[in-house]
């Protein structure tokens, strides 16, 4: 009887919507490590930033495997404008430089990558989607990050417009040595660095001719592999237990909500689980979100839509028996129905399963 009392107050809808004991913190993921240049890419929008040169976003881009950083500025982010900046910034311009075509490009759910002329530009050129998990930017953390490291270096050129100062600082980030590549992004897409402009005032001398320079480049060459990236910080993780069994779970709301909105929604069932991610049915649509939104929903079996599970309630008529021969005449009399049984406060009593053939 305990047991029961404990799963009944477990289970009261309102109480697991509404009260947040620990949200989840799961770990971070890794993605597997691209084997060529340019051939899975990580894009994302920044603005609104001040008006220059008519000019107010920009689309950036990532390469995975080099870390080559592209930044293509944007009068507005309609969807035909982010695919044109995005054909002719990369795609197009990589292909003629070093006839390399994204395979896959990961984004997140913003319009302009779910709109109709993205995919049709993405399957014209046989490129593969990836979309991230609402409200889990994480998921697209290596140009989430970066957006930090050019703004920073954009506020430095604190005398001239932001357009203008692009150029400079995207040649800088290019040309920037990285610690766990043990090169710069220009190193990994040439084979050697950039020429930078303070050493077109340095007076080359001539070398002499060296044998062994051939084959000592060749050596560097093969040496540049790609690194996975790497988080600089070892955050506490917690994910409940429950959410590798029960078949609902509540989806917490992140968008902004009004006053004594219920931060969690649902139950949904769940239709599919990874580490990561949950594929849940909502509102009659699959639809896939990140474990960190979850919470575990205990349910009673009469809480459950009764499409999926119907039980026999206490108040449910039974059928009579047909009255044999060889019984007395007033054994066909119908049986008096059970009437369900209520508390003094008028809520209805809802038996455990194992106990319903003992209640009279």
């Amino acid at each position: 009887m305990k047991q029961d009392i404990v799963n009944f107050t477990r289970s009261c809808i309102a109480c697991q919507k509404t009260k947040i004991f620990r949200h989840v913190h799961s770990p971070l993921a890794e993605f597997k490590v691209p084997n060529q240049r340019f051939v899975h890419i990580n894009i994302d929008l920044i603005g609104p930033l001040p008006s220059s040169q008519g000019f107010s976003y920009c689309l950036t881009a990532i390469d995975r495997f080099s870390r080559w950083p592209e930044a293509m500025p944007l009068t507005d982010i309609r969807a035909e404008t982010v695919a044109q900046a995005l054909y002719s910034g990369w795609i197009s311009r990589h292909y003629t430089e070093l006839y390399y075509f994204p395979q896959r490009i990961s984004t997140d759910r913003g319009a302009q990558f779910t709109s109709d002329v993205f995919h049709s530009l993405a399957k014209t050129f046989g490129i593969r989607l990836s979309h991230t998990a609402a409200y889990h930017p994480q998921a697209n953390g290596a140009i989430e990050r970066w957006h930090q490291t050019l703004k920073a270096a954009i506020m430095c050129h604190t005398s001239v417009h932001w357009v203008s100062a692009l150029p400079a600082v995207l040649l800088g980030l290019r040309t920037v040595f990285k610690e766990d590549l043990q090169c710069s992004p220009a190193e990994m897409v040439y084979g050697e660095n950039l020429c930078l402009p303070s050493q077109f005032f340095v007076q080359q001398q001539p070398q002499a001719a060296d044998n062994g320079f051939i084959k000592k480049l060749k050596t560097h060459i093969q040496q540049l592999r790609a690194t996975p990236t790497s988080n600089h910080s070892a955050k506490p993780t917690f994910v409940y237990r429950d959410l590798s069994v029960r078949s609902h779970v509540f989806l917490r709301v992140d968008a902004v909500q009004p006053s004594l909105s219920q931060p969690f929604t649902g139950p949904y069932k769940v239709l599919s689980r990874t580490n990561k991610n949950f594929i849940i049915l909502k509102d009659n649509k699959k639809v896939t979100v990140t474990i960190d939104r979850l919470k575990p929903a205990h349910l009673l079996l009469d809480n459950v839509n009764s499409s999926e599970r119907k039980l026999d309630s206490p108040g449910v008529d039974t059928p009579s028996p047909t009255p044999s021969a060889k019984e007395p005449e007033k054994s066909a009399m119908p049986l008096p129905e059970k009437s369900p049984i209520h508390t003094r406060t008028g809520r209805r009593v809802h038996f455990p399963v194992k106990y319903r053939d003992f209640v009279s």
